[in-house]
């Protein structure tokens, strides 16, 4: 099937097709804004992350100091428990952000702590404890509940050594992470924007806000956090959480050594960082496309009166003509205005009075011809004679009557 496409229909596309490169125009902005603000969110991040990693990495100095002026108390190396217990609780109760302090002997077992509790306690199979005798100097833990306390908690360790360098005694210091919690949540981060602070092994210590990424004391999720704990690095990524929700993460240990306390990420969901351009795209969008709407709607409107109009009467002038009438006119509305339409109208009436003009002079000429024609017949058919008048080629043109008489009587058979 044959599609004809009118005048009128070429008018919209001709409006339509102006208006498209602004559709494209507008995605491209868009693409390049959700871009810029992409990089811009990254950099804020980044920002965010190293802020809230420098707190987190003195949290780990403040607790290597403490556990230093406990190791360098003479009644705790001199092994007086009793003064220890009370210089412990006392301790605890400057600093409440420790769930415990104590000290655990070459053997594991507790010396003293700062708790009431008497109950004796090992902690010799603990991660802490271990490290500390191995390497015989300041570490920090893993997530553990505490065994005294019963709260979840990271605790840091720090070794005492006798003259021929042998571990005497390892203090500890539990943090207790509903306090670290707590002032997690002081830390100031861009709007939307999630922290979470993780122990080398990829277990949520604190997030802000609370169970942003999970609970505490369980594995961090999402393949981005997750390879990034594995390395210890530090860098931005786009990827998906642990939900599968696309998101930016700017991440880095707490400090540049490989035995750092904690992994600080903090995160932003994509959607909320491109959501403006998005909808901002949406808004020029649906603008441009009420603006093509109306754009065609007046040229179907306007172009009917001021082109479709003018053009089908030239046609159906045009059309009049070819049937032979020749004393069609145009109307000229405007024969001052020189618009096109105008000059094309004034032509095609000047062409037919050329042509009708041309038409007259024809009949009168062929009238002429048929009246001398008519003279020259009356002239012929006077004469006695017979007389024939044909062509070079032979072709019969006229005869008078005593010639058709005699042309009639050498054709009758004889009998």
């Amino acid at each position: 099937m044959k599609f004809q496409i009118t005048l009128r229909t070429r008018l919209v596309m001709l409006v339509m097709a102006a208006i498209v490169p602004l559709f494209g125009l507008s995605i491209f902005k868009a693409w390049h804004n959700a871009d810029a603000a992409v990089e811009r969110a990254l950099t804020d991040l980044q920002f965010a992350a190293s802020l809230a990693a420098s707190g987190q990495q003195r949290v780990a100095e403040t607790a290597q100091q403490v556990l230093t002026a406990i190791a360098n108390v003479s009644d705790i190396r001199d092994g007086k428990v009793a003064r220890c217990d009370r210089y412990l609780a006392e301790l605890r109760r400057l600093f409440p952000v420790y769930a415990n302090l104590g000290i655990l002997g070459a053997d594991g077992y507790a010396r003293c702590h700062g708790l009431d509790s008497s109950r004796p306690a090992y902690g010799g199979d603990r991660a802490y404890f271990r490290e500390a005798v191995a390497r015989r100097g300041f570490v920090a833990g893993e997530y553990i509940v505490g065994r005294l306390t019963g709260k979840p908690s990271i605790t840091f360790a720090l070794p005492v050594l006798d003259g021929d360098g042998r571990v005497v005694i390892v203090a500890y210091a539990s943090l207790d992470l509903v306090e670290m919690a707590k002032s997690v949540t002081e830390i100031q981060m861009p709007p939307g924007a999630q922290l979470t602070i993780i122990d080398r092994n990829g277990t949520v210590l604190a997030a802000k806000p609370e169970r942003s990424s999970g609970r505490v004391g369980q594995k961090i999720a999402g393949p981005v956090l997750q390879q990034a704990v594995k390395s210890m690095s530090k860098g931005v990524r786009e990827g998906m959480d642990g939900a599968g929700q696309e998101r930016l993460f700017a991440f880095l240990p707490s400090s540049p050594f490989a035995d750092a306390a904690f992994f600080v990420a903090v995160s932003i969901d994509r959607d909320l960082v491109v959501g403006p351009s998005q909808r901002q795209l949406w808004l020029e969008l649906a603008v441009l496309a009420l603006v093509a709407f109306l754009g065609a709607w007046m040229a179907w409107m306007m172009g009917g009166r001021a082109i479709v109009k003018p053009t089908t009467e030239i046609l159906e002038a045009t059309r009049q003509v070819q049937e032979g009438r020749l004393d069609v006119r145009i109307p000229i509305l405007s024969p001052n205005g020189g618009d096109e339409f105008a000059k094309i109208s004034e032509g095609f009436n000047l062409m037919t009075d050329s042509l009708q003009q041309r038409q007259r002079d024809l009949d009168l000429e062929l009238e002429r011809s048929r009246q001398a024609y008519s003279t020259l017949e009356l002239i012929i058919n006077s004469m006695h004679e017979g007389l024939m008048a044909v062509d070079a080629t032979g072709r019969f043109l006229l005869a008078n009557e005593p010639a058709k008489t005699l042309f009639r009587l050498t054709k009758t058979p004889r009998r």
